[in-house]
């Protein structure tokens, strides 16, 4: 123990099924613990010295001393570790800069034309990358990696590209994990074997039952979609259906769990309607914050009922990065944008991330430079890596900050026109966290149950 008198900062509690969370909101710093470990949290005041506190819980617990000095020694290293006793100084991690995500959009021509696209896919554009240009982006990429390289192939629609399998292969020959994002047209019988061999993940887009699926992104889309997701899951592809929430399917959200329950699919990502590219004409699409609410709460409730009668499936959003059935992370930023990821468009143009591309936000071309000098010398990625949660002042006195990192950041600018403010969803994820938190205990206390009743079979 490196303090004679040990005094602990000011935190974050939360008590609940027996248990605590408490949480150093400055910090990536949190622990668990019995109500004995947090009376002996209180009885450090600054006054009392480590025998002095084992005096104090002798008194209270029945209990060898020597049994409850090795449960404060453990205590009280974690509690050093994640910096809550003051005078012991505990950094804040530093994260090194490594381009680990490549978004990589082969192509804006596309099969289908939504209406609230953001990269106004669609139409191919007449100065498109070469294929040989595409590989070489791949290659200077890789070179400013330091792990390994996740590309994340997109478009428009990018199986529509001419060399798609060509590049597919070019990636694979790297060992790059890929990703595809994908609306499902072009997926067929033949060709999902090897789509699962070449991608770890597939993305389909997929924004509710039919009608109001295709309403927005054509005739015929929703089956298509359904189709490929049928064919890809028979393939043994990891599948996920991507959900574009708006306004317009608020009501049937829902529909996009069901059909993940019916084909087999455990993964649905959902993204809120931003109004860019070809949606910002449907700005009256957004929703507001209690329209936010009440979706997160749908699909929650309707994922419960699922895994109720053992059917897993799991959303994936900005809410569940703090999801606390996952360890919390230390965040300065909301994301990796132009920190451990950037996005080439399909015509060179370089962004710091996917829904980013927009005139302001432009970084740099290859065709004009190398990938290696945007990333490094480039004014826009600059702001981004300087742009974090201790610029938003409405953010300051949030204990839940360093968790949220003050929410996406093009969220924030398709509403505020800034980057230096919160998320608009600010409010509902306040109540959110601590009900998140809550929960964590109880999956923790069920946990411990499980072990016991195992032990007990044994």
């Amino acid at each position: 123990m490196k303090s004679e008198r040990p005094e602990i900062i000011e935190f974050y509690l939360h008590e609940g099924h027996g248990i605590f969370y408490a949480m150093n909101p400055d910090l990536p710093g949190w622990i668990t613990g019995s109500k004995k470990a947090l009376d002996t949290i209180r009885l450090c005041n600054g006054n009392r010295t480590p025998e002095q506190i084992l005096d104090e819980l002798e008194k209270n617990y029945l209990l060898p001393r020597d049994v409850l000095a090795k449960e404060m020694e453990i205590l009280f290293e974690n509690l050093e570790k994640n910096g809550f006793i003051k005078g012991i100084g505990v950094s804040p991690p530093e994260y090194e800069r490594s381009l680990d995500t490549l978004y990589l959009h082969l192509t804006r021509d596309c099969t289908l034309r939504c209406r609230y696209c953001y990269i106004e896919g669609g139409e191919i554009l007449k100065n498109e990358l070469t294929t040989v240009e595409i590989k070489d982006v791949l290659d200077q990429a890789m070179a400013l990696n330091k792990t390994r390289l996740l590309v994340a192939v997109t478009g428009g629609e990018p199986m529509i590209h001419p060399d798609f399998w060509e590049i597919a292969e070019y990636i694979k020959s790297k060992g790059c994990p890929m990703t595809l994002a994908t609306n499902g047209t072009l997926v067929t019988a033949e060709n999902a074997p090897k789509l699962k061999e070449y991608f770890y993940n597939i993305q389909v887009s997929l924004d509710g039952p039919r009608d109001v699926h295709d309403s927005k992104r054509g005739k015929g889309s929703y089956d298509m979609a359904i189709e490929a997701m049928r064919r890809l899951t028979s393939a043994g592809a990891h599948v996920m259906i991507s959900a574009v929430v708006s306004k317009h399917n608020l009501d049937s959200i829902y529909h996009v769990v069901d059909v993940a329950v019916e084909l087999g699919i455990e993964h649905i990502k959902t993204g809120i309607f931003l109004p860019f590219g070809k949606g910002a004409e449907e700005k009256a699409l957004a929703l507001t914050e209690s329209e936010f609410g009440e979706f997160w709460h749908k699909m929650q409730k309707s994922m419960q009922e699922k895994l109720s009668k053992g059917q897993n499936v799991q959303v994936a959003n900005d809410i569940n990065k703090v999801s606390f059935l996952q360890p919390i992370y230390y965040s300065k930023h909301s994301c990796g944008a132009a920190i451990g990821a950037l996005s080439v468009d399909a015509d060179g143009s370089v962004y710091p991330c996917q829904s980013a591309h927009l005139p302001e936000f432009l970084a740099g071309n290859v065709r004009e430079m190398p990938l290696e000098k945007i990333w490094r010398d480039s004014e826009v990625f600059r702001i981004w890596c300087e742009a974090t949660i201790d610029d938003i002042k409405e953010c300051e006195p949030c204990d839940w900050r360093r968790y949220c990192g003050g929410g996406c950041r093009m969220q924030v600018y398709a509403f505020t026109g800034r980057l230096d403010k919160p998320v608009m969803f600010c409010s509902f994820l306040k109540d959110f966290f601590p009900k998140s938190v809550d929960a964590y205990l109880e999956y923790l206390v069920k946990q411990r149950a499980d072990r016991d009743t195992e032990k007990e079979e044994k």
